[in-house]
């Protein structure tokens, strides 16, 4: 009896689904509008020598080596000191701005997101802050790269240490 029992309710359990798995409605596919986003930040003019030298370090085969014609056209470059004369910066490459950066500048059509503890001297002035505006991406799984960068405060020398990053 106990096994006429569990067959009918298996029986059972199998029939409910089958008839929830034939309903005749038509499958309507999630929301995949893309909202926009506006947000101000200060574009900064940063000294020439850090741009030059973050840039060759950026697009050198031996650096990060990153081509100028990518998509992504947002690094975001967090910095955090490691003693009085070397910070740590943690570069990533995005297809969106960094709401929550500091500031901003642009140069060879990307743009730099700054945050974290900034070396003194390399923001000259603060400019009014202007509004950026961008679009949620499309879902789908996006794994930007990452690069460790140093950044000697004394020479102002970037050197490329590798392609991880714990800063995140």
């Amino acid at each position: 009896m106990d096994v006429k029992k569990k067959i009918l309710l298996f029986l059972l359990i199998g029939g409910v689904t089958v008839i929830q798995a034939q309903k005749k409605e038509r499958f309507t596919p999630p929301d995949m509008t893309q909202k926009t986003h506006t947000f101000a930040l200060p574009e900064l003019q940063i000294d020439s020598t850090f741009i030059t030298n973050l840039n060759a370090v950026i697009f050198e085969k031996e650096g990060c080596g990153v081509e100028k014609s990518r998509e992504s056209k947002n690094f975001h470059v967090i910095f955090e000191m490691e003693d009085s004369t070397n910070y740590s910066i943690c570069l990533s490459l995005w297809d969106i701005p960094a709401k929550k950066s500091i500031g901003f500048f642009e140069c060879n059509d990307f743009f730099y997101w700054l945050g974290g503890e900034i070396p003194p001297d390399i923001i000259l002035e603060t400019k009014i802050p202007k509004k950026i505006s961008y679009k949620d991406p499309i879902p789908a799984f996006y794994d930007p790269p990452f690069w460790t960068l140093i950044y000697h405060t004394q020479t102002g020398n970037i050197e490329f240490k590798g392609n991880d990053c714990d800063c995140y």
